[in-house]
């Protein structure tokens, strides 16, 4: 098996923190209404300069046979300065009305966020900057955002019906929360649903926010709150840092739950109501039954890795944890439809205790695929699939490939609707390209069958 690549721009030459390709980008490259979108960095003539601010970049593609060439606007109106790699750009479309939203540029600031008119993303006759509204620190119809209650990072999007969901963190790295946004594509405005994850001397990181079948799924990790110096003073930045004073070696456990009302009311895995948002409820560290794997501080569990659901009902979660024999090693934790709860280690890759994360996903068989990059200096790119028929336990090399240098993100609606697992990532900076890193889509040909409807 090998993909067909295709490239969108050139990464930042400019930076020394990677803007393009983090796990936590929900999401970089998404598949609506034929076409397929991607979300980007660059900068302008390809900069060494750390002087030269960098823009945002929205690319498009018509997907089929033959698949089209891609569209790019860049946006120049906005400058993106700030070298730190929490500072994503993430996008999401509303299926109901067609309204493109992106959200950019965060670590612990001011909410950014940019929407198209509505439609775009129906009409496919138009492409231009024009079509799109300046940037923006408020969600129209919701709460504005203003210092010092803005400490917004990891916007992430995802789909429930025709609506769009909104969710980042808001605080620190230790001593942050989590909030979901509404936004109604009847209405075009933004409803705060509230705070669904709060950490106590900690804050919650999760994996993804996945819904699938009708249920909203989230895993996470806790990190634990270290004073540092500075950590009592609102004016210090030393937790706007790309490495900060609380790092992975104070996370902990893997937590789940589940919400069957698009993100109001949260079950435990035991199907225990824990959490009603209506009422002002949240997710705490003392909610009964979140907590399916526990792993101590120190245990090697690694924040923001990537989750799936499949269409047979089952959860996925690709993280990592030290073995027996305190070697990290890639993990699978799966929930089983009925609700049990089962790990299987990844046999012959060893990720670092804080190297590159890969990607999990779930084809309509309900098989599951991992994308694992090269975690010892390496460049390697490695696909693996696991089966359903062998309970995930069996583990298929499909693919591996040199050159790469990027957390590997999936476009889900892509894989869920046109059989096709296409990838967002980077290459590493080939001699050919002058050593300048590209920003790239790998696309596998997986197989026609369709899984269920989000």
């Amino acid at each position: 098996m090998e993909p067909t690549v295709t490239y969108l721009g050139y990464d930042p030459p400019n930076t020394k923190c990677r803007l393009n390709a983090c796990s936590y980008q929900q999401d970089a490259l998404t598949t609506y209404d034929g076409y397929q979108y991607a979300a980007f960095y660059t900068a302008p003539s390809n900069s060494t300069s750390p002087q030269t601010p960098r823009h945002v970049n929205l690319s498009r593609r018509k997907i089929g046979r033959p698949i089209g060439s891609w569209e790019n606007i860049e946006f120049t109106d906005y400058k993106q300065t700030t070298d730190d790699g929490h500072n994503t750009i993430s996008i999401g479309i509303s299926y109901g009305d067609g309204t493109i939203h992106m959200s950019y540029d965060h670590h612990c600031d001011q909410l950014r966020m940019r929407s198209s008119v509505t439609g775009l993303a129906k009409d496919h006759s138009l492409w231009s900057t024009a079509l799109f509204h300046p940037t923006t620190h408020y969600l129209p119809g919701s709460l504005s955002y203003s210092p010092p209650t803005s400490e917004v990072s990891y916007p992430r999007f995802v789909n429930v019906g025709m609506d769009l969901l909104l969710e980042c963190r808001v605080g620190k790295a230790g001593a942050g929360s989590n909030v979901l946004h509404r936004y109604s594509s009847l209405t075009h405005t933004w409803s705060f649903l509230g705070q669904y994850l709060t950490g106590v001397s900690s804050n919650p990181y999760p994996n993804g926010l996945t819904h699938k079948r009708g249920r909203l799924h989230v895993s996470w990790t806790w990190r634990h709150f270290t004073p540092y110096q500075g950590s009592s003073d609102p004016s210090s930045i030393a937790h706007k840092a790309q490495a900060g004073p609380n790092g992975p070696e104070n996370n902990a456990d893997l937590c789940y739950a589940y919400s069957d009302d698009q993100g109001r009311t949260w079950e435990n895995t035991h199907r225990k109501t824990i959490a009603e948002l209506r009422e002002g409820g949240s997710i705490l560290p003392s909610s009964a039954g979140i907590t399916v794997f526990k792993i101590p501080r120190g245990g090697g569990v690694l924040n923001q890795e990537s989750q799936c659901a499949s269409a047979d009902g089952g959860f996925h979660v690709l993280n990592r944890q030290y073995d027996e024999n305190r070697e990290e090693r890639w993990w699978h934790y799966l929930r089983l439809a009925e609700g049990s709860w089962e790990r299987v280690g990844m046999p012959g890759f060893r990720p670092t205790e804080a190297g590159d994360r890969g990607a999990v996903c779930a084809d309509g068989n309900s098989d599951v695929h991992f994308l694992l990059p090269g975690n010892a200096g390496d460049t390697s790119l490695t696909l693996v699939k696991a089966s359903r028929e062998s309970g995930w336990k069996e583990h298929v090399v499909l693919w591996k490939g040199e050159g790469w240098a990027g957390e590997p993100l999936v476009d889900e609606p892509r894989l869920r609707d046109w059989g096709v697992l296409s990838v967002f990532t980077r290459t590493a900076g080939l001699e050919a390209d002058g050593g300048l890193r590209r920003i790239a889509v790998l696309d596998f040909e997986l197989g026609r069958k369709l899984s269920c409807a989000v």
